[in-house]
């Protein structure tokens, strides 16, 4: 346990492919996002979040809602039989 939060010494060597594909993100956001202005990034960052929360959100309360109106209908439970007992 005492392994776990002592301070490393080498620092952790990253995949290629990790690197590849944060190199071309960056690249591709730094692109288009070249012309606008600082307001308009956290603009358009602000709208991205609303967005997304809102989904999610909806999408939560959507699975919510369905789980509730689903176990008002279910039949009963069937009793338990042993197993040498038969249905009469």
């Amino acid at each position: 346990m005492k392994q776990l939060f002592k301070k490393r010494d080498e620092d952790y060597i990253y995949s290629d492919y990790y690197l590849k594909v944060k190199k071309l993100w960056s690249v591709k956001m730094s692109i288009l996002t070249a012309g606008l202005s600082k307001k308009k990034q956290i603009a358009l960052l602000f709208a991205f979040v609303v967005l997304s929360a809102g989904y999610l959100i909806c999408n939560i309360c959507r699975i919510a809602f369905a789980e509730s109106q689903t176990a008002k209908y279910r039949p009963g439970v069937s009793k338990v039989l042993p197993i040498n007992q038969k249905k009469k």
